[in-house]
């Protein structure tokens, strides 16, 4: 065996045996945690989607049921994928990594955003309709770009778009 492969093997066994000696409700938070890479596409997806049924719908009322349900689930998973990342990432305030800085706090930002925006529509049945949804919908489906090219860039590296 290489000392590459023996030392990846070593690192392995280290980092197994670190986990056994967590807590249950440590292993638990730290599960659940994992599930936030599958939780931050539904946001993804969602906000678009309902800037532009919004744009595409103002004009008819019958759409309004809809986009009040899009912008709600849209806003509230927001919330629920900026949960998991704290969990995720750890309950750090500070992070060396410049990437991981801007998107814990860039996706903390979006979490409360999204559940502002899920209350605001809750509340005001007429705020699924207005000029103001549509720009805040649109705004936060540019900073979800920025935020999902972050969440690539710690994955795959800063070049995961380059052609």
């Amino acid at each position: 065996m290489s000392p590459e492969v023996h030392e990846a093997v070593k690192d392995d066994l280290e980092r197994l045996e670190a986990e056994r000696s967590k807590s249950w409700t440590a292993r638990s938070v730290d599960w659940v945690g994992r599930l936030h890479p599958l939780a931050v596409h539904f946001p993804l997806a969602l906000f678009p989607i309902s800037w532009v049924a919004l744009l595409l719908g103002r004009r008819r009322g019958d759409a309004e049921p809809l986009l009040r349900s899009l912008i709600i689930v849209a806003g509230a998973s927001a919330a629920v994928a900026g949960v998991l990342g704290w969990l995720n990432g750890g309950f750090s305030l500070a992070d060396d990594d410049a990437l991981m800085l801007w998107h814990r706090w860039l996706g903390t930002g979006l979490g409360a955003a999204g559940a502002a925006v899920a209350l605001w529509t809750l509340r005001h049945r007429s705020a699924a309709h207005s000029k103001t949804m549509a720009w805040v919908l649109g705004t936060v489906t540019a900073v979800l770009l920025a935020q999902g090219w972050l969440g690539g860039a710690l994955v795959h590296g800063a070049d995961h778009l380059n052609w």
